[in-house]
């Protein structure tokens, strides 16, 4: 009873070490020392080889986003170019109208 009682309060991990059913195997190397070189840790290290990806990503979105906004200044600079030369050439027509009359 008291061995039943005693072993009843136990952690359930304890319990499988005890009994020999824990498969988990131990960290090995820095990952033994430093939790925050584990899986999904959070030294500079394995943060920047997990977001590699998306910041290449983001980069890439960013430059085409530039790419975009240039372009469209320029055909806002070709328009308004466009727009100068027409008036410009409606007010020498003008000029020349109001010097004929």
């Amino acid at each position: 009873m008291l061995y039943e009682q005693r072993y009843n309060n136990l952690m359930s991990l304890d319990k499988a070490i005890m009994y020999g059913k824990e498969r988990r195997r131990p960290y090995r190397g820095a990952k033994a020392i430093d939790p925050a070189c584990r899986n999904h840790g959070d030294d500079d290290w394995a943060i920047e080889s997990r977001l590699h990806k998306h910041k290449k990503r983001q980069l890439s979105a960013e430059e085409q986003l530039e790419e975009l906004e240039l372009e469209e200044l320029e055909e806002d600079t070709q328009e308004s170019d466009e727009d100068d030369r027409l008036y410009w050439e409606w007010y020498k027509q003008q000029k020349e109208k109001t010097k004929n009359e």
